[in-house]
């Protein structure tokens, strides 16, 4: 109901109903997001207080960019654990960054220049801003499977600070239970094989995911950490005043 309601104040007070409500809901999500960081949340009294006032600004909005990037690692570093939102909110940014900037996903046409020319360099990134849709999954996968933690021996005990163990962030994405199944116990290279087979049937699942197996051509825990990085600052930023 209060979605139909705010789309119906919007339009009658200035026709820009589909923009201005697009900026409320980023609003909100950042504000959500803010109180998710907390051990104890409240997200309807979040909810209430910014549909009520629609300057309301979250106690955690001048937390500082360590802060955040600190409660962020503790959030999203817990294996099968990570909570669902901070993938679906990731896949939007990634989203809303390649249709605004083309930053993640632009294709080079000189392997090794930074660019996603390997493996997947014939697929046509520009498809995804008009056929990517972001659904319900509910399976987490490790990249580098649980079963083949032994290839990652040497970081298992380190906490996801100057390398990635298996249930850091960078190692993890959100996808269906089906693929999940599919993609059980492979190596980095078969999964890729498989995720560009999928690709050729016009199925994306996950932007992260896509990400992964389209910009590396191997799979260690200096490249997770790379990738943990940057999917990390992305949030952080979205988070910021």
């Amino acid at each position: 109901r209060w979605i139909y309601d705010k789309l119906k104040e919007n339009k009658e007070v200035n026709g820009n109903f589909y923009e201005n409500f697009i900026i409320f809901l980023e609003k909100m999500d950042k504000d959500l997001s803010l109180e998710r960081l907390n051990n104890t949340t409240d997200l309807r009294k979040v909810f209430k207080e910014l549909t009520k006032d629609k300057n309301y600004k979250h106690e955690n909005a001048n937390l500082g960019e360590e802060n955040i990037k600190n409660k962020l690692e503790e959030k999203l570093n817990n294996g099968t654990s990570t909570e669902h939102y901070w993938f679906y909110k990731l896949e939007y940014l990634l989203w809303k960054e390649f249709k605004e900037k083309d930053k993640y996903f632009k294709v080079s046409k000189n392997k090794g220049d930074g660019g996603l020319e390997y493996p997947f360099g014939n697929f046509d990134y520009s498809k995804i801003k008009d056929t990517y849709r972001l659904t319900r999954k509910n399976s987490i996968e490790h990249i580098q499977a649980q079963s083949r933690a032994n290839e990652w021996k040497e970081v298992q005990d380190n906490e996801c600070s100057e390398k990635c163990n298996i249930d850091c962030f960078g190692n993890l994405t959100l996808i269906s239970t089906h693929l999940n199944s599919s993609l059980l116990d492979k190596s980095f290279n078969e999964k890729r094989n498989l995720i560009a087979n999928q690709l050729e049937r016009g199925t994306i699942e996950s932007l992260k995911m896509l990400l992964v197996y389209s910009k590396y051509d191997k799979w260690t825990p200096e490249e997770c950490k790379t990738h943990h990085n940057e999917m990390i600052e992305l949030l952080k930023n979205s988070l910021e005043n």
